[in-house]
This record gives structure tokens, C-alpha cells and sequence, in this order.
């Protein structure tokens, strides 16, 4: 016979979205003991006395409410009832979110627990679905059936059910999401947790696992999890590991797994083992790209009972005791294997030098090429940095760096005698351009002139105006010495933006500047030039960053001859760039671009399709180093001792990632703890009652102070609507959006700016954002002192423009219906002015610390401690 169980599900709408949470509730009732009344519930339920065991429970469904007791945490039924009501469906109503994107389906499952006993349970799944239209509004009903089912028997044949249910009743009363949230009726599964709300990491579950005592290897993840955070600080992971009832591995274990790496200068084995074994695995071939560079590391000699660290150290048959004067490592010289066709790399090795030349650098390199092929890695590009030693590496090597007949920007295989193309990184590349024209001040380009004071003019005129025309410019990229090995700064200024602000401020001011156009056309080559060696994603609406495939192929191909025969155009007021002493940033972009494609067509004879062109750079490299610097807390400079430790922890499956920025005594002081619970906001925005208007801040007669926006800024407010429409198109109407935007536009910064996406903002958003900069501008004096200066700003400007925009007849029929104090008019003015503000806001306390600051000198002393190898 068949048994069932009923179970009643609850659903709640939490905090904007659609949580499923199923909860279960044994509403069910023990056949009486009476004889007159249990012979009348079996009649109801047609069914035999010798069926009934002691187990045998009825429904609750089957009741009136008149006949239930109801109570807050179960109903009971009356003494003396019998059942009347029969089977019948149950209708319940749903809220539905529609800015949820999934929807939930009813599905059947049976559960089997004997040969004689099955139980189904009704539960609802989620799917997700892409690209689906609701038919619904904001919250919209759906009714849902549920089963009412006859008779409900628990069966008691087996310990394994008992133990489900006590596991079950045991998990509602102890579970933390359901006994914080009771009075918020949601509910949580006690079968399972399935949903991803409320789902617990694998590495917690593999924790709670080893609760029961059960000693077994740790799985992969929980081993990640413990090497990474024994990585970052051992005192967080001693503190996790007592808290968790020392259940993660202890820090002698860790070290055992550590141990069986060697970790020595040289090349490592394991890691040559490892790629074999990869490639015996993958059923397609593995392409590489091998990277070269160096990281400065600490002078110090240390003594761990067995041997000495911090000596020259090449690994190959090298004793420090059998030299007489050994040299302190200064570097350590590292070697990596980048895929080019899956997401992973790998150091090779790393070498402890002093000082190496380029016949000793190619001899490591020809090396690395050997072991490489052994593994079966298919290798052809290899990438450093502009460093004259790499370059001298690589001639001796049989590769021609003179631009001529005679260039061949690539060496051959040892063994293969392939091609193997040089890349010098972009990002390197870019810096060198950078700093050559800050230096030099003055470039040629056919007789014409290229100005670093155009650059510094454009930035100054931001500085005087408070606003940027839509740049990245800040006094750091113009006092860039400070920061020369700042890429982001570089990549800024020589970049489309400046080229385009350039543009517009000639136009808009031809006498005043009159800023010659070869400037613009020099930032913008650059730009693309950097962009075609930077690119991480397969498609992309620019073609400059879009992936090289066959289609695109003489297309891009096209372009970067154009972009080579303008570098090569280029020159000082004496001679031309490329035979200068500054040469090396603009012929590593005529190396990278001549051997991106050459690279391509190899690969593409051996199955590969796209080329990302950002696996040839060296930041692979670099962010490598950023995570051994990251071990080493306030000293980002490790010593010898501490690089072997960080390298072969970094070797080990591990989650730890570079750092996005460059980086107190212990005590028993116990913290004054403090809610976290999030403050609830009545309003988004502050009635006039609740905000202190004083007479300092503001007079009545401030339209009268209102300055008139000069050109240049009426143009950048115009631009800056065009993001606020942008914003405010996410949540408004369709109706609403009709009147905030336009079919075109005669700014002149946003016909320059547009590359066919931006959105064009209507006369009365313009209107709105100029008349809040007018005001910002009126209260100069209180807008960076006053705390409460976003609430000020805002009722006043909306006390002044909001009868005066949006006064059409068909934005009067929209809100005809609506709250005449609280419509979509009125919301729509407050939203804007609120974006608006907070963009101004946030650019007037970002630009306040720069006020006054001629320098800035961080970046240079830590790396002039780097460079001094302290």
C-alpha cells in the first residue's frame, strides 16, 4: 500500500525578490480511541479496522475550522469530531516579483523508503529562465493548487524514516535562518537546503562533516581554503582553526604539503612533471606564451641550520661554499608559461642573480625552450619587458631589432627550429612613450608638432573649471615623474578621451587655445595601438579591442600598418624616434603589432581560432609578484628565504589573489561592539521641516548669485545629463522616458563623444542639471563643509525648477490619475537633481584633497626602497 505524506508550503516576498522556501508542517490528526466516533472517521474513510495501526493519522484538511483549536504553534481539532470535508483542491495565492528572472514549476518526486512504503512529496523547483516576458506587473497574483490528500500514514517499519523525521523536527527549532526570521514568516526547508539563498559553501559543509569523526583526506577545496588563508596570516588561520573545534588541518600538515615541492632556483620539476601530465589530459593542444621578468628582492643572508639563502644562485650544480666570495642576490629572475588557449599559467623557475647579461639570459632561455618542448607545450611567443639586457638576450639569440631590411623580431627553436616571435610588453611600452614625450616636451611629426603643453593646458583648464570633460586627467598623470611605473597613468593620458577633450576644447575655444591637431591624432594612435595588444574578450563593439580571427584578420592587419608608418614618422627636433636614445617604447609597439599577426597564421595551421592578444603581456607576471609581496605584510620586499617560502606556496592549489593597491600592537582591550543591523530611511528624500536652513547658508535672493555656466561648462553638463538619463532609464516608465531623452543633440562634446551608444538627454533634463550646477556654484563656499548639503540643495532646487520643466500636455495626462504632491512629475525632477548631486558631491571631495598639492612622493620612496633592495 501506498502512504503519503501532505505537507503545507509556504511562500513569502522578502526584501524586493522571490524567495521559494519550502517548510514543513505535520498538520495531521491520530485516529480516536472512542469506538462510536472512530467507526465513523473509518466510514469516512472507507476503510477497514484491521488496516489501522497505531501510526495511522488523518488529515487536517478534512475538518471545519469551527471544528479546530487553533493555536500558535499547532491547531488541534475538538474532542468528538468527525471528518466531513473529502478531498478537494486547495487554492492559494502567490506574489511574483517581476524583477525576478525565474519562475517556479511543480514537480513530482518519489521518494521509495521500503519495498512497501513510498512517499511523494509535491515541491517546487526553480528554473531559471533567459529572455523571458512576464505577463505581470510589479506584484501580481497566480493561483496555485495544491493537493489535498485522504489519508496520511507514517510508517514506523523501518528506523531509517524515524530518524529522516526526528532529523527533520530537530532542524526547525535549531536552524538559525528560521528562528531569526519567525516573525518575518519565512520558512526554511528541512529536507534539504536546495536553494541558492540559503546554501552553504562545500568548504563549511566539508567541515561539518568532519564533526562526526570520520578521518579521511581533505578534498581539494577545503585544502585550497586552508593553504590560502595560512598564506595571508597565520594568526587568522590559527584563529578560524580553534574557532572551527581545530577541525582544519593543522600548520604542521600544511607544512608536509608544502615539503614535497623543492622550491630551489632552477627550473622545478614538479612543475615540468605537472605540464606533461596536462597535456596527456587535454585531447587539443596546449599553446603558451612564455614571459620573462624580474622582481627586486631583499639583500639579506639568512642561516636555517642547513644552508644559506641569498646568494647568486642559478640552480644549475651551484654552492655557495665553493666560491670564494659569493655575491648577494640583488633579483630573482623568473620564468613563466601563460596558455593561450585556457585559463591558467605556471611558473617555470626563478634564478638568484646579482647583476646577468644578455649571452647568460640567453643561455636560460634557450634552456626553458628545451624543457618546454619535452613537456609538449607548443610554444611560439615569447614577451619581456623593454630592459636593454632582454633586447641583447635576444639578438644573441638571432633575432634584428633595426627597423630595415634586415628586421627579424623573432629567434628559432633549438630543437624545432620554429619560429618563436619576441613581444616587448605594451604596457612597458606605453610608459616609455609616456615619459618621452613629458621629457622631450616637443615631438615631430612630418614638420608638424607635438605638444606635451597641450596636455598640461587641458588639465589646467579642467582644474580651473571644476569639471573634466570627460577625461581621467588629474594633476598625477601631468606630475607623472613621481609615478613613472604607474601603467593606468600612462594609458590615461595617451588615450581617446584626452584626444577627444583636445579636440573639443579647440572648437570650442579656436582663438584662446588654438591647439593643433597632431597632439589629438597622437593620443588617439596610441590609444588603438595599445588597445590592439590588450585585448581580453572575443568580441567587442570597437574593432580595435576585439579578438584577431580569421574575418577580422586584414582588417586589423590594415590598421596597424597605418599605425607603424606613423610611428615611424615620428621624431625629435633632431632625428628620427626610432634611432634616438628613447626608441625603445615605440619600436616594442612596431615589434608587437608586425608579430601579432605573423603569431596568428602559425596558429591558426594548428587549430587555433582567436588570438587574445592580453595572454602576450606581462601582467600575468606582475600579478604573480603581487601576491608574493603580499605575504611579506608592511615589507613588500621579500628576502631570498622569503621568496623560496612564497613561491612554493603560491605553487600549491591555492585562492590567493594579487592586491588591487600597494598594502598596532596586540592588546586584550575588548571592542565596544555596535549594531550592524541596517538603518531603515522613512524617504528617499528629507521633508523641508527636517533640514536647518540658515541665513549663512541660504538667502532668499540666491537667484540673484546665480553665476551664468561659462561654454565650456554648459558643454560638460549637457554630457553629464546624458549619464543621469542613462541612470534613470533603468527604473522609470516607458511614458516618463519619452520626456528625458532626444533624438539628437547639438552638444558639441556629445557629438564627439558618440561612438553610436550614447543617450541623447532632453532640453528639460539639461535644464535641470544646469540650473543644479548654477546653485553648486552660488554655494561654493558651504558645499564641502556643510554635512547636510545634499538635503539643502535639493529642496531648494526643486522649489525653483520643478514648475518650470515637464510641462507638456502629455505629461499633464499621465499624472492625471496620480497624487497630486506624489506623481511621476515630481519624482522625476527629484531623481535627477538627486543623481546629479551625488555625481557632484563625489567629485568635489575627491578633487578637495588635490587642492594645494604640488607633489606626490609615496609611489616614488617605495619604490626607491625596491630599487635600493632594502
Amino acid at each position: 500500500m501506498k502512504r503519503r505524506l501532505d505537507f503545507v508550503r509556504k511562500k513569502c516576498v522578502k526584501n524586493n525578490y522571490l524567495q521559494l522556501i519550502n517548510f514543513i508542517i505535520f498538520v495531521i490528526n491520530r485516529f480516536p480511541k472512542e469506538d462510536d466516533i472512530r467507526k465513523q472517521w473509518l466510514a469516512f474513510c472507507r476503510i477497514n479496522e484491521h488496516v489501522l495501526n497505531t501510526v495511522t493519522k488523518l488529515c487536517a484538511n478534512h475538518f471545519r475550522e469551527e471544528d479546530m483549536i487553533k493555536k500558535v504553534k499547532r491547531s488541534y481539532i475538538k474532542p468528538n469530531t468527525v471528518p466531513s470535508i473529502y478531498g478537494k483542491k486547495k487554492k492559494r495565492s502567490l506574489q511574483f516579483d517581476s524583477f525576478n528572472n525565474k519562475i517556479y514549476t511543480k514537480k513530482k518526486k518519489e521518494y521509495n523508503a521500503t519495498d512497501n512504503t513510498s512517499v511523494t512529496v509535491n515541491e517546487y523547483i526553480p528554473q531559471s529562465i533567459e529572455n523571458a516576458q512576464l505577463d505581470c506587473q510589479t506584484s501580481s497574483e497566480a493561483e496555485v493548487s495544491q493537493p489535498c490528500i485522504d489519508i496520511i500514514e507514517i510508517s514506523d517499519s523501518t528506523v531509517k524514516d524515524n530518524t529522516l523525521l526526528k532529523v527533520v523536527n530537530d532542524g526547525l527549532s535549531t536552524s538559525p535562518l528560521f528562528t531569526s526570521s519567525r516573525n518575518e514568516d519565512v520558512y526554511c526547508s528541512t529536507f534539504q537546503i536546495p536553494t541558492k539563498a540559503i546554501q552553504e559553501p562545500q568548504i563549511m559543509n566539508e567541515i561539518l562533516k568532519r564533526k562526526k569523526g570520520s578521518k579521511k583526506k581533505y578534498v581539494p577545496e577545503l585544502r585550497s581554503f586552508a593553504l590560502t588563508l595560512n598564506f595571508y596570516s597565520s594568526k587568522a588561520y590559527n584563529f578560524v582553526r580553534k574557532k572551527f573545534r581545530n577541525l582544519l588541518p593543522e600548520s604542521s600538515t600544511i607544512r608536509k604539503w608544502y615539503s614535497v615541492l623543492n622550491g630551489r632556483p632552477g627550473f622545478t620539476n614538479e612543475v615540468l612533471h605537472a605540464l606533461k601530465c596536462k597535456v596527456r589530459k587535454m585531447e587539443d593542444p596546449i599553446f603558451c606564451n612564455l614571459v620573462i621578468d624580474e622582481i627586486g628582492i631583499r639583500e639579506q643572508i639568512e642561516y636555517d641550520g642547513n644552508r644559506y639563502y641569498g646568494y647568486v644562485d642559478l640552480g644549475v650544480n651551484s654552492n655557495t661554499t665553493n666560491i670564494d666570495n659569493p655575491l648577494p642576490a640583488r633579483n630573482a629572475l623568473v620564468f613563466m608559461l601563460v596558455a593561450l588557449n585556457s585559463h591558467w599559467k605556471v611558473p617555470l623557475g626563478y634564478f638568484l642573480i646579482n647583476s646577468l647579461n644578455g649571452k647568460e639570459r640567453a643561455s636560460l632561455l634557450e634552456k626553458s625552450l628545451e624543457l618546454i618542448y619535452e613537456t609538449g607545450v607548443i610554444l611560439h611567443s615569447l614577451t619581456f619587458d623593454g630592459n636593454r639586457v632582454n633586447i641583447t638576450m635576444c639578438t644573441n639569440l638571432g633575432a634584428n631589432f633595426d627597423i630595415g631590411e634586415t628586421f627579424k623580431p623573432y629567434i628559432l627553436h633549438p630543437i624545432t627550429k620554429e619560429k618563436i616571435f619576441c613581444f616587448l610588453d605594451p604596457c612597458h611600452a606605453i610608459k616609455l612613450v609616456r615619459n618621452t614625450l613629458g621629457d622631450k616636451l616637443i615631438l615631430r611629426y612630418n614638420e608638424k608638432q607635438i605638444y606635451w603643453s597641450n596636455i598640461v593646458s587641458l588639465q589646467n583648464l579642467q582644474e580651473t573649471e571644476g569639471l573634466k570633460a570627460a577625461t581621467k586627467l588629474t594633476k598625477k598623470h601631468i606630475m607623472y615623474k613621481n609615478n613613472k611605473m604607474n601603467v593606468k597613468l600612462a594609458a590615461q593620458t595617451l588615450s581617446e578621451s584626452v584626444s577627444t577633450a583636445l579636440k573639443f576644447v579647440n572648437q570650442l575655444y579656436p582663438k584662446q587655445f588654438n591647439l593643433p591637431e597632431e597632439t589629438a591624432l597622437f593620443c588617439s594612435m596610441f590609444n588603438d595601438a595599445f588597445d590592439l595588444l590588450n585585448v581580453r574578450t572575443k568580441f567587442n563593439n570597437k574593432k580595435c579591442k576585439m579578438a584577431l580571427t580569421s574575418d577580422n584578420f586584414n582588417e586589423l592587419k590594415s590598421y596597424a600598418a597605418n599605425i607603424i608608418e606613423y610611428i615611424k614618422q615620428l621624431g625629435t627636433s633632431t632625428e628620427s624616434i626610432l634611432v634616438s636614445q628613447r626608441n625603445t617604447g615605440f619600436l616594442g609597439f612596431i615589434i608587437c603589432l608586425t608579430n601579432m599577426f605573423d603569431l596568428f597564421n602559425i596558429l591558426k595551421e594548428k587549430g587555433f581560432t582567436y588570438l587574445l592578444t592580453y595572454k602576450l603581456n606581462q601582467d600575468h607576471l606582475e600579478t604573480f609578484f603581487s601576491a608574493l609581496r603580499s605575504r611579506g605584510g608592511f615589507n613588500d620586499n621579500p628576502s631570498a628565504k622569503q621568496f623560496e617560502t612564497s613561491y612554493k606556496r603560491l605553487l600549491v592549489r591555492h585562492e590567493i589573489e594579487a592586491s588591487d593597491k600597494g598594502n598596532c600592537l596586540i592588546n586584550d582591550v575588548q571592542i565596544l561592539y555596535a549594531s550592524s543591523e541596517k538603518k531603515r530611511s522613512d524617504g528617499l528624500f528629507v521633508e523641508v521641516d527636517d533640514v536647518e536652513l540658515s541665513a549663512d547658508a541660504f538667502d532668499r535672493d540666491y537667484l540673484s548669485r546665480l553665476c551664468q555656466l561659462s561654454p565650456y561648462i554648459d558643454e560638460v553638463v549637457k554630457y553629464i545629463s546624458g549619464f543621469v538619463v542613462r541612470k534613470l532609464l533603468i527604473n522609470i516608465c516607458h511614458v516618463c522616458a519619452t520626456f528625458i531623452t532626444a533624438n539628437s543633440t547639438n552638444s558639441i562634446l556629445i557629438n564627439l563623444k558618440n561612438r553610436g551608444n550614447l543617450v541623447f538627454p532632453s532640453q528639460d533634463v539639461i535644464k535641470i542639471t544646469q540650473f543644479c550646477e548654477r546653485v553648486i556654484r552660488a554655494n561654493y563656499n558651504i558645499v564641502r563643509t556643510k554635512n547636510n548639503i545634499k538635503a539643502i540643495l535639493t529642496i531648494q532646487i526643486y522649489r525653483e525648477i520643478c514648475d518650470s520643466v515637464f510641462n507638456n500636455s502629455k505629461m499633464t495626462e499621465h499624472i492625471m490619475q496620480q497624487d497630486l504632491f506624489d506623481n511621476h512629475k515630481s519624482e522625476l525632477v527629484k531623481s535627477i537633481i538627486e543623481i546629479y548631486l551625488n555625481l557632484r558631491l563625489f567629485h568635489e571631495a575627491k578633487c578637495a584633497i588635490d587642492v594645494g598639492r604640488k607633489e606626490y612622493v609615496r609611489h616614488k620612496y617605495k619604490k626607491l626602497i625596491h630599487f635600493k633592495h632594502q
